[in-house]
């Protein structure tokens, strides 16, 4: 038969290492499983010298006593629970708080508007110090930096711009934001609009069979292509419009020139059943495929790109 400090010792084990998984068990503030020792510790009756150890408990007494014990700790656990609820709308609310610093994390994107119809092809806009993007169903842009006029007004005007478009693409693709951000950046007020912004943004078959993923990768803009396996990952293609000039660079770089001014997209990372293959960008004219010598059509494909940490001045 287990005496009173077995019982305690037991129930205190429990509850301290029933702790959820993934649970860092920390608050600013707040130590979770310190609180939570010292508050068990309270309720358990303390332990006399030698008396408690040498009564017996029968097995009624037990069950009451465990059933009082629980009721004082649900009870406990509750008034935590709240003050934790609380304590994460206080965060939500602190983090949309106009004036905190902003992230230099890209960001995609949209107004929507109630009750109007927005004509404009451009979907979702991304900027980031240097270049600001502009996504829609037939391709994306790229604006470089407002240039300054020579004139005595010291102004700017709008930086050049290239469009990228897909060629063949599927007219039935969805696109859609992923991840959006609780607070958003931008002072965009527009009556009956709201603007969400998104960490990722996904062309879902662009092609039949091809998957194509925007995201941020150290304020450069990250395209990843998933092609399932049995299609053909050649159907990746676009074509730059005639006020730019490509170029294969060093290392395998595909650079866009405008003006005085380049933008190189790497060379594509390729992996296919956990191993790396050789992949490189192919002109022809304004046109740019990809060719993948090694890869198997019968097994899934995943093409990686980065766009923009190349940006110089000629």
């Amino acid at each position: 038969m287990k005496t009173f400090a077995s019982v305690q010792r037991s129930l205190y084990n429990r509850i301290i290492s029933a702790k959820p998984a993934g649970f860092a068990g920390k608050w600013p503030g707040f130590n979770v499983r310190s609180d939570l020792r010292t508050m068990v510790l309270r309720l358990l009756p303390q332990e006399g010298p030698g008396k408690q150890d040498e009564v017996h408990v029968s097995k009624n007494t037990k069950t009451q006593y465990m059933n009082k014990y629980f009721s004082m700790f649900s009870l406990k656990l509750a008034t935590l629970t709240v003050l934790l609820i609380a304590g994460l709308r206080s965060a939500t609310a602190t983090e949309q708080l106009p004036g905190l610093p902003e992230s230099l994390e890209l960001r995609f994107s949209t107004i929507q508007c109630k009750g109007k119809d927005v004509a404009s092809p451009v979907l979702y806009t991304a900027e980031t110090e240097r270049l600001t993007y502009f996504f829609m169903m037939s391709g994306f842009a790229i604006r470089l930096p407002e240039i300054p006029v020579d004139d005595a007004t010291g102004g700017l005007e709008a930086g050049p711009r290239v469009e990228l478009q897909w060629e063949g693409l599927n007219p039935q693709m969805e696109i859609v934001g992923a991840d959006e951000f609780r607070a958003r950046k931008s002072n965009m007020a527009v009556r009956d609009c709201i603007e969400k912004q998104y960490r990722k943004l996904y062309y879902n078959q662009l092609y039949p069979g091809i998957d194509l993923m925007y995201a941020d990768r150290a304020e450069q803009l990250e395209m990843d292509f998933y092609v399932e396996a049995g299609f053909d990952y050649r159907s990746i293609q676009f074509r730059a419009d005639d006020a730019a000039i490509l170029a294969l660079g060093p290392g395998g770089k595909l650079q866009i020139r405008l003006g005085d001014s380049v933008v190189a997209i790497e060379r594509p990372l390729v992996v296919q059943d956990g191993k790396p293959l050789a992949a490189n960008w192919e002109l022809s004219g304004q046109e740019v495929k990809l060719h993948i010598p090694s890869a198997d059509p019968e097994k899934a494909l995943r093409i990686q790109s980065f766009l923009g940490n190349a940006l110089q001045r000629i």
